[in-house]
This record gives C-alpha cells, sequence and structure tokens, in this order.
C-alpha cells in the first residue's frame, strides 16, 4: 500500500491486480477459489478475495519472477511437521507454474494427506509459534503430541540441528576447501538427526544433502558423494 501526497491511503496495486486476474476466470474457476478456506472467515470476519489468496497463496521453489501462485488441489492438504508428501512447484520460463506432489513414505488407504507450512526442524515452540502467526494453527500433528521425554529428545535434536546448520553452513560459505572438507562429519550429523525427526523424509533435508555431498565431494570420498547425490534426486521432483 503507498499513500499520496495528502497522506490519504490507496488500494494496493496488488489488490488490483487480484480483482482483474480473478475476473478473467472462468466461472467455474471462480466457484473453486470461493470454496477455499479464508482463515479470517473463521473468526467470523466475512469471507474475502484477499483473505482466501493469502491463506492458500504458494511461491514457487525455483521461481525467479516473484510471483504467486494457487493450486487446486495442493491448497487442501492440511499441515503436519510430519508430512507424508512432498510438494514441490515449478515454474519454467514462459510456463505455467506446475506442483508435483509425491509420497515422502509408504501411505495406507484413508490416510490424510499432509505437507508442512514450515520447516518443521525447529522446536515445538518454535513451530507452534509460527503456525500461529502465520496460519492461525493449534498444531496437534504426531511430533507436536509428544510428551515428557520424547519431547525433551525431541527438542534437543532439533536445537542441535539448528546449531550445526549453522556451523556447517558458515563453513561452506567460506570458500575455503580445507573448511569444506572438514565441515563433513557435521552435514553427516545433520542428517542423522533430521531423519530421526522427520522419519527419513527426504524433502525436508534438501540442504543438508547438499551439504554433505559438497563436502564428500571435496574430501574425495567418491562412494559417499555417489550415494548422496542418489539421496538428493529425492528431494528435487520435477516434470
Amino acid at each position: 500500500e503507498y499513500s499520496d501526497v495528502n497522506g490519504r491511503q490507496s488500494v494496493s496495486f496488488g489488490e488490483e491486480y487480484q480483482r482483474a486476474a480473478f475476473a478473467a476466470l472462468s466461472q467455474s474457476d471462480q466457484d473453486a477459489i470461493w470454496d477455499m478456506q479464508d482463515r479470517w472467515a473463521m473468526e467470523g470476519h466475512p469471507k474475502t478475495l484477499q483473505g482466501i489468496i493469502i491463506t492458500n497463496f504458494v511461491t514457487p521453489d525455483n521461481n525467479a519472477r516473484d510471483s504467486d501462485v494457487i493450486f487446486g488441489v495442493g491448497s487442501y492438504l492440511n499441515h503436519s511437521c510430519l508430512p507424508n508428501v512432498c510438494s514441490f512447484i515449478s515454474a519454467p520460463e514462459g510456463s505455467e507454474s506446475v506442483q508435483t506432489i509425491t509420497a515422502a513414505r509408504d501411505i495406507k488407504a484413508g490416510d490424510e494427506l499432509t505437507r508442512s507450512y514450515i520447516d518443521p526442524l525447529q522446536t515445538r515452540s518454535k513451530r507452534r509459534s509460527h503456525l500461529k502467526i502465520a496460519h492461525d494453527i493449534d498444531c496437534q500433528c504426531e511430533l507436536c503430541s509428544l510428551e515428557g521425554y520424547a519431547q525433551i529428545e525431541s527438542d534437543a535434536n532439533l536445537s542441535r540441528f539448528q546449531e550445526i546448520d549453522s556451523e556447517v553452513e558458515g563453513l561452506m560459505k567460506s570458500g575455503s576447501v580445507v573448511a569444506i572438507a572438514s565441515a563433513l562429519p557435521q552435514a553427516l550429523e545433520l542428517i542423522r538427526l533430521g531423519v530421526v525427526e522427520t522419519g527419513a523424509n527426504p524433502c525436508l533435508l534438501p540442504k543438508a544433502l547438499q551439504m554433505a555431498f559438497l563436502a564428500a565431494c571435496v574430501s574425495g570420498k567418491l562412494e559417499l558423494t555417489r550415494r548422496l547425490a542418489y539421496n538428493m534426486t529425492a528431494t528435487f521432483v520435477s516434470d
């Protein structure tokens, strides 16, 4: 939003564009969008186009055009900090955005498909705070419902994950071959902790796998590099 010289508020360019884009859709597509959830409407407010867009938009993973998208099927995937599907959105230059959804693990018939709205590799308090602020969600997923020692251990693992992640990232950015090679044990520990806390969901570990791959490659550990490259392919779903 912006103000004119007299301080009067004007409608943001984004809202004008959204209304024009919505009006250009077919009636069936407009109806599909109005059927989507508006998180503010759940609090007694009337459903609005802006509320629906803010609730459901996603940004393509490899998008350089700084545009957001709403997907008809993907918008109905609820959140879990232990999701059972991976969602990858590609936006090839000159083409429409495409959302690809794949299973992150074996899924039984009748199980709900879930994805993660946030980075789940954070402590429970940080996850819940982020979800409450951004999505008005009080998460009760399997990971957030842990109690007692299991909860303490989980938070300890995730705190350690964040700590090591910061250390390894610093070594990677140093540009020193020696420093990058020295990061291999820590990068492998990142993967171990991530596997323990995410149920071995590879789509939640792309950064850890990439850093370990680079460190292994620089260290000359070819077999380990090959294995890490194989696992990295599971984190990049494309059409």
